[in-house]
C-alpha cells in the first residue's frame, strides 16, 4: 500500500485479506498489525492480552486498562475488541 522515507525511519504499510502489516527497518521489524476482523496477531502482542488473566480479581472482564506509550495503537484496539 505504501513504502517510504519518514523524518525517523523507512515504512511500508502492507496489507492481505487478513491485516494491514506496518513495518519499519529497526530492530523489531513489524511495528503494528491492524486485523482486519477479529482475531489475535500472532505476533508478541499477544502474550500481553493475556495480562488480565494474571490479576487475582474476581471478576475480571470489566477492568480498566492503563496504556502508557500508544505507540500505532495495535495492543488498544485489542483490548477493545476483547472489551478488557
Amino acid at each position: 500500500m505504501y513504502e517510504g522515507e519518514s523524518v525517523y525511519n523507512y515504512l511500508q504499510v502492507s496489507q492481505n485479506d487478513q491485516r494491514v502489516v506496518l513495518s519499519t527497518n529497526v530492530l523489531f521489524g513489524v511495528l503494528s498489525i491492524y486485523m482486519k476482523e477479529d482475531g489475535l496477531t500472532g505476533m508478541y502482542y499477544d502474550y500481553a492480552m493475556a495480562a488480565p488473566l494474571m490479576v487475582p480479581q474476581e471478576n475480571n472482564r470489566s477492568m480498566d486498562v492503563l496504556i502508557l506509550g500508544m505507540g500505532t495503537g495495535t495492543y488498544a484496539t485489542q483490548c477493545k475488541s476483547y472489551k478488557l
